[in-house]
């Protein structure tokens, strides 16, 4: 999976949850890592798809039956064994592989701005706005929060961020040893590359391909279906562990278990907290295409008050 650098390649990252959730990482400077395997028991138990997915972290989509299964092998070229998760689906005779280390390796999730990207999207024929706005509300609404229940944490400085995760990481997996194995991994936990960052694909599939992938680079961790492209993550996993508790869809699965709590000392720094009832938009403008940077404001206004403030703007040039 390569050794992650601080070079990030966004302008700020996202998190909408609930007030109390939201409030208490920001007061107490702690960020929580889940596993994928939260998500997945959370999508199949109460068939909600948007906080899960059930293809999270699949790397082989194959008709049942398929003498391709019982070939798959490890990084080592070993038989993946007791680490394969198959689950069938009857409606058209086909199943979904996941490889278990990769569904319980903690790992986190933020929306992610890129200043080349939004500048992309807001065009007029050949030429660009000035200026872009985002509607958080329909973000906010898309994840299924209200506004009276809702905030957002910002992370005005990703880079300040990842370095701080970096530092911290080592510490809190020495904290929590207890609940967390290298076992099944052939290389354990390495304190100087602690963590691994990256955009997720959101074209790598669809739900009528039939594939296979490598399970071993763990590249699984880091595609989505294309109808979750409007969440835009940017996905940071912390190579080399595993939390104890295994995931069986057959029993009862406890998610509260496999949670890893990082204490950031300088969160204050780089972070913020608004009420969905005072943030409805972020806009940006003076916009740097040299540097793929640019400017953003978090506004009361609605996106449709944003983007008659765009028109004006572009009609002044």
């Amino acid at each position: 999976m390569g050794k992650v650098t601080t070079t990030i390649n966004t302008t700020f990252l996202m998190r909408v949850g609930s007030t109390s959730t939201i409030q208490q990482c920001f007061d107490t400077k702690t960020i929580t890592f889940g596993c994928a395997a939260n998500w997945l028991d959370f999508a199949l138990n109460t068939k909600n798809q948007t906080t899960g997915d059930t293809y999270e972290c699949v790397f082989a989509r194959l008709k049942k039956g398929d003498p391709r299964i019982d070939k798959i092998t490890d990084v080592k070229g070993k038989p993946i064994g007791d680490h394969l998760l198959v689950l069938e689906n009857e409606a058209d005779d086909s199943c979904i592989l996941r490889y278990i280390p990769t569904i319980l390796q903690p790992i986190m999730c933020f929306y992610s701005f890129k200043a080349n990207e939004i500048r992309k999207r807001f065009s007029y024929g050949d030429r660009l706005a000035p200026f872009f706005g985002f509607n958080l509300d329909t973000y906010r609404s898309n994840m299924e929060y209200t506004e009276d229940n809702a905030s957002f944490l910002f992370i005005k400085d990703p880079v300040s961020f990842i370095n701080d995760l970096k530092e911290a990481i080592p510490n809190s997996v020495t904290n929590n040893s207890g609940n967390l194995t290298s076992e099944r991994f052939y290389g354990g936990f390495d304190p100087d590359y602690p963590l691994f960052c990256k955009d997720v694909d959101y074209d790598k599939h669809t739900h009528k391909e039939y594939f296979i992938d490598t399970p071993k680079s763990q590249e699984e961790m880091f595609w989505k279906m294309p109808e979750y492209r409007t969440q835009a993550e940017l996905r940071i996993t912390i190579p080399g562990i595993n939390f104890i508790n295994l995931y069986d869809p057959n029993k009862k699965y406890n998610y509260e278990l496999n949670q890893l709590k990082v204490f950031l000392p300088k969160f204050h720094e780089y972070a913020m907290v608004i009420s969905a009832k005072e943030a409805h938009s972020v806009y940006f403008d003076n916009f740097d295409d040299t540097l793929n940077t640019c400017s953003w404001t978090i506004s009361n206004s609605t996106e449709k008050e944003l983007g008659l403030k765009a028109i004006n703007l572009y009609r002044k040039i």
